[in-house]
Formats: structure tokens, sequence, C-alpha cells
């Protein structure tokens, strides 16, 4: 209501003094017959003179002829009364009848988003209404001249031009608040709230450059050199700035697909580590890694690199170990060990599977693969000690052979020709 009441005081203002400032033009253009005087003074010859004598009546007569039609007849009061009950009949309908009606049916909305939209538009259509009324009532008079009828048309073109920019602006900020309030997930707030007021404002720098562009060709104003000197300025602008727009629009791309969201742990290739997202910005992403080192990572960067996100679908987390059993150990019996005491092991989730799974003979052992769940990968480290802790106290306690795969691949033994005849000897 209070931008309408203002538009409402500008565009009466204006009329106003349009009327005021022409009429007193017209009306002093009128009423002063001074230039014609001079020029018949300045005459020389009493013919002339005589002439102009003679013709001083039919002037006289013509400037009060002038200035009887410069005043109001009563046919101009009629007019002006007719145009008075116009205004007003349209001020009523328009400006309290039409918002009356649509605030009814915003109570009878069964939608909210319908409800609001009708409150939000109704001050808007109210105005336009009465400012047609008003329009109408003016131009319809006989008595305005043509240049100020110019100059009211174009006082009326640029409130309605305002009327409907206001109300684009503010369905721009009313959808804009409205989707991301209600579809936006209650994990993701953060990511939205970061994004709202980006698309917000690219919106209405859109609307307002489409809206100054028709205005100045409602005027006259050629718009191609502007838009010819703005696209120049801009390709130089982005040749000048291309890894920084590179990284906006990547950040722009994150924020809307949401690969990953702030608290996820991710690996970037780009960095080669685990990492915890802390902010996303328009231009880089913020992470902290493991060991507390916070790393900024641009975002063309992310996006040109795979990502491995850790916390979707959700946190839980599958490990596994390769386990070396000595060759001549019974197969069902390694199994059955090693799934109760992995099973048993605090931080192993127990609605999941353990598998054991004989995957392979080596040189003189069987390789068992062991998997296992937890709850979060942030404790990997922790369980992954107390499962292998538990596996070896388990396998000793059933007598569960379990080579050292280092010493048998890696150890060699090696005998010189002295020590070689040294020990035939002994022997």
């Amino acid at each position: 209501m209070k931008y309408r009441m203002t538009a409402g005081l500008f565009l009466v203002s204006s009329v106003l003094l349009a009327l005021f400032v022409f009429g007193s033009n017209a009306y002093a253009q009128e009423a002063d017959p001074t230039p014609t005087i001079e020029a018949s003074s300045t005459s020389i010859s009493t013919p002339v003179v005589t002439a102009t004598v003679e013709a001083l009546p039919t002037n006289t007569t013509t400037a009060t002829g002038s200035e009887s039609g410069s005043s109001i007849a009563p046919s101009d009061l009629i007019n002006l009364g007719i145009s008075a009950l116009i205004f007003f009949f349209f001020y009523l309908f328009g400006g309290r009848l039409i918002v009356s009606i649509f605030q009814r049916l915003a109570k009878r909305s069964p939608s909210e988003f319908v409800d609001k939209l009708i409150v939000l538009i109704a001050p808007g259509i109210g105005s336009f209404i009465t400012a047609l009324g008003l329009e109408i009532a003016v131009l319809r008079l006989d008595f305005i001249g043509d240049s100020l009828r110019d100059v009211l048309q174009n006082i009326f073109f640029l409130f309605y031009w305002y009327v409907f920019m206001n109300i684009l602006w503010h369905l721009i900020d009313f959808s804009t608040d409205w989707y991301f309030d209600h579809a936006g997930n209650e994990d993701r707030d953060g990511m939205f709230e970061q994004l709202r007021p980006l698309i917000k404002r690219v919106s209405q720098i859109v609307v307002g450059f489409l809206a100054v562009v028709f205005l100045l060709g409602h005027f006259g104003v050629s718009v191609l050199a502007i838009m010819a000197t703005l696209g120049l300025t801009g390709f130089a602008l982005a040749l000048a700035l291309k890894d920084t727009i590179t990284n906006i629009i990547s950040g722009f791309m994150i924020m809307i697909t949401q690969p990953f969201v702030v608290g996820d742990r991710i690996e970037v290739s780009a960095i080669d580590a685990w990492a915890d997202v802390v902010s996303i910005g328009y231009r880089s992403t913020t992470c902290v890694t493991r060991d507390n080192r916070e790393v900024i990572v641009p975002n063309g960067n992310i996006v040109d690199n795979t990502i491995i996100n850790y916390s979707r679908p959700d946190t839980s987390y599958r490990l596994q170990q390769d386990m070396g059993i000595g060759g001549d150990m019974d197969i069902g019996k390694v199994v059955k060990v090693l799934m109760d005491t992995v099973k048993n092991v605090d931080g192993v989730m127990k609605d999941k599977n353990v598998d054991v799974l004989f995957t392979e003979y080596g040189e003189s052992t069987m390789t068992f693969r062991v998997r296992w769940w937890i709850k979060n990968y942030g404790e990997k480290r922790a369980v992954t000690h107390r499962v292998m802790t538990a596996i070896q106290e388990a396998a000793e306690k059933e007598n569960i052979d379990m080579p050292n795969p280092a010493f048998i691949h890696d150890t060699k033994l090696s005998i010189d020709e002295g020590d070689l005849k040294k020990l035939s000897k002994a022997i």
C-alpha cells in the first residue's frame, strides 16, 4: 500500500503541475498583444500608420475575444464535472472495489500460494485502474492542447511502467521465497539460503534491464548503440575474468545440482584427500581435511574432476580387509571364527551382514576377504583397529595359523660359496 500511495501522489502532482505550467504559458502567449503593437509602431509611412490605426479596433476586439476564449465556458465546466465523475467511478471501482474483491477471493482460496499472490498484486491492479480512470477523465477534455496532451500521456505511461515494475519486482521476491521455503530439503537449508539471493538478484537484474530498454524505446531512444557498447564491454570483461567467471558458473551449477552440501565428507582428485565441506561459495568451496587443514578449492576444479561423496546416500560405510590364513587350515572353521569375531566388535553394524569370502590361494596361504559395515565413515580407522585386534586374538585362541605375508613374500635367503663349503663339511 505504501508504494501505491506514493505512486498516486506522484501521478496527481505531475498532472496538476503539467496543467498549470502549460495553461499559464498558453494564457500568457494569447493575452499579450505587445508584439503586434510594437510591429505597428515601427511603421514610417502615414498610410501604414493609418491602416494600423484603423485595424486597431479589430486587434482590440481579437484580444478581447481571446481573453474571453481563455476563460472556461459552461460546456467546459460540464465536461470537467463529467471527468470528475469518471475519475471518481474508476477510483471507487479500482482502488476500493477491486481490492476488496481480491481480498475476499484470497480468503476463500484453498491454496496459501494463491492467497498470498492475490494479496500481493491487488494494490498494483487497483492503482492501475485508478490511473486509467484519471487518464480517461483528463484526456477527454477538449480545451487541452496537443503539447499538453503528449506530456500527460508520457506521465501516465511512466506511472503504468512504475506500477508493473513494482508488481514484477515483488513477484520475483515472493515466488523465489515461496519456492525455497517449500521445496528445500531440511538437510540442505544452508545451500538453499546461499542460492536464494543469487537467483533473486539475477532475475531482478534481467527484468530491470528489459524494463529500461522498453522505457527508452517508448521515448524514441535507440538502444542499439547502448546494447552494442554493453556487449563489447561484457566481452572484454569476460576475457579478462575468464577463470573467475568459470568458477562462479561452476559454483552456480554446484548449488543447483548439489553433488554435495555443507557437512558432507568428499574426496576430490584435485586435493587427493578426504575432506569435510565447510562452506560453498560462488567462487570456491572450503573444506577441512582429516588432519585439520583448511583447503580452498576453486569450483572450476571441483566440477572438472571426479567427486566421491562418502555421505550419500547415507553415512554408513562398508570396510574390507584381506587376511592370509595357513594353507592347511579348515576353511569352514576359519570362516566361522572370523565371522563371529567381527560381528561382536563394537562399532560394527548389527543389522548388516558380515561377509567372509575365500578369494584365492597363495604359495602357502589362503586369502580370505572380510567385509563389515560401520554407521559413520568417520569411525573407519577406530573400528578397523578394533576389528584387526579382535581377529588376531581370536586366531591365537583358536590356533588358526596366520603367517606373516611380508615375511613369506619379501624375505630372501642367500648363501655364498664359502659358507656352502663350511655347511657341507659340517654335514
